[in-house]
Formats: structure tokens, sequence, C-alpha cells
């Protein structure tokens, strides 16, 4: 019988590190490196929330872009956590897009996240993106260290 590992085949990136971001209202896009959607089939944004003040709240989107950096960007139709309203809780989130669903044929080959943090207090959040179904393997998998247990 064969084993299956679940991080073969996964690829890593920290979108926002975790941090304590002041809101202002408008969006912002993660600072992490675009995903490449033909590089996978899927990937998963993991956010995490930490403890928001009481009238906090926070929007998280997936935009498709085309360029790598830069360009131009639209919202991903249907990929979203809208007012997400967590005060006192640390609480962790999933959006998952099947990349075929990027607007591929008009140039947007790229994923990320944008934020919007409601009030003017300081806010955790962090995002880490894992893409499936790698296209080609990369020589690393973005992680810092990894430990599999199999036996």
């Amino acid at each position: 019988m064969a084993l299956h590992v679940l991080s073969d085949g996964a690829v890593y990136s920290q979108q926002i590190a975790p941090q304590s971001i002041t809101g202002d209202g408008a969006y912002h896009e993660a600072a992490g490196a675009r995903v490449a959607a033909g590089s996978f089939e899927t990937v998963q944004f993991l956010i995490e929330l930490g403890a928001l003040v009481a009238a906090d709240t926070v929007d998280v989107k997936v935009i498709q872009a085309n360029a790598a950096s830069a360009g131009t960007s639209k919202d991903l139709t249907n990929a979203a956590l809208a007012q997400v309203a967590t005060a006192g809780a640390n609480l962790l989130y999933s959006i998952e897009v099947n990349l075929l669903m990027c607007d591929v044929a008009n140039g947007f080959l790229w994923v990320n996240v944008s934020y919007s943090i409601a009030n003017t207090k300081a806010s955790l959040i962090s995002c880490t993106a894992i893409g499936y179904g790698a296209r080609k393997l990369p020589t690393v998998n973005g992680l810092t260290q990894a430990v599999k247990v199999l036996a």
C-alpha cells in the first residue's frame, strides 16, 4: 500500500506575515508573491484573525491579476469573506479557489488576497497560500521546516 503524504505536491507561500495592522477601511493587497494560476489546480488561502476589538470587521477577497506584480487586478467572483466580526476571538478562515475560475483568456494569470479592516485600531491578521495539484513541482515548497512522522 502506497503512503500518501499531504504536503507532497503542495507549495506554501506566506501572503501576510503575522502582524498587527491598523485599519483604514481601504483594500490592500497582501505583500506575498502572487500565485501563478497555471502552476496549480487549486489554491487555498488560510486567513488567521487575532483578537479584534469590538467594532472591527474584516473583509478578505481573492483577486486575480494580469501581471506577477503591479498590472491590473479584479475580484474573483464569490471568493471572499465579508464583514467578519471576531471580537475577542482567534479564528481561522479558509478560501479555496479552483484556478480554472480565473479569467485566463483575458490574461489574468495570478491570484492573491486583498484585505480591508474597518476600524482604526490595530488588528491581528496573517494569511498563508497553499497551492495544490502542482503542475510542476518547484525545488522548494515554501516551508521554513517540515516534520513528517510517517511510521
